[in-house]
């Protein structure tokens, strides 16, 4: 597992920051979620942030929908300590 995350980390270094969006606009929550469960406080740390700036603050604008909401509900949660 840490080897397929080390090889995403190379080829989507950008990801935290959502540099995809300029080829997919959504916001792939899941993707963090996988982070967490990695450990990599950091780029959790840094997609969150993105993701408050580019979603949360104004207003939940499409693409990003329940699915999305869910994965990063349990994103913060478990930056919270409560675990995935």
């Amino acid at each position: 597992m840490q080897q397929s995350y080390a090889a995403f980390n190379a080829a989507w270094p950008g990801w935290p920051t959502l540099s995809f969006n300029s080829q997919d606009p959504f916001p792939w929550c899941l993707v963090v979620d996988g982070a967490a469960a990695m450990g990599d406080k950091a780029r959790v740390t840094t997609y969150i942030n993105s993701i408050k700036n580019a979603y949360v603050d104004p207003g939940f604008p499409w693409p990003f929908y329940n699915a999305e909401a869910g994965w990063f509900l349990r994103a913060n949660n478990y930056m919270l300590g409560r675990g995935l």
